[in-house]
């Protein structure tokens, strides 16, 4: 499926009247992995008080980091630093937090309200160099469409 088929078609998950936040992000976040099979682990962390990432909606194998601390793994680095992260090779960092031993690759794309971080986008790919400039742009589409959920969910 096109990015912009892919846009279209989660936007309209998410501004379905009468489903939970929760809900309608599960959903988009199962219409993603349908639409990209190589993304073996989407997940939205949410921020909490400006220090901790909690584990939001998901879909791929059970993790144990449901609770990340702002600067530890990727995740925890994309909100010290104000950037999005795309690691070709996990193996090769030091700060990395394995989900899965058979991740090779990871993105993170931040969520905003305004200026403000609430959350983020994060995926693992068991192949190497799995993320690139297009799959950043396609989750930064995305992002403004789920603040508001996520916001929801914050409440």
């Amino acid at each position: 499926m096109k990015s912009t088929e892919l846009v279209e078609k989660i936007t309209t998950i998410c501004r379905q009247p009468g489903l939970s936040p929760e809900t309608a992000l599960g959903q988009a976040i199962d219409c993603l992995a349908r639409a990209r099979p190589s993304w073996h682990w989407i997940g939205i962390y949410i921020l909490i008080d400006d220090q901790t990432l909690v584990l939001g909606p998901y879909r791929g194998e059970p993790t144990e980091h449901t609770r990340i601390e702002v600067g530890h793994g990727v995740c925890g680095t994309a909100v010290a630093e104000n950037a999005n992260q795309i690691v070709a090779d996990v193996r090769e960092l030091q700060n990395y937090i394995a989900c899965s031993l058979h991740t090779r690759s990871e993105i993170v794309v931040l969520i905003r309200s305004g200026e403000r971080v609430i959350g983020q986008f994060d995926i693992d790919s068991d192949i190497e160099a799995a993320f690139g400039k297009d799959d950043e742009k396609l989750l930064e589409e995305l992002s403004p469409v789920v603040a508001p959920l996520v916001e929801g969910i914050l409440k």
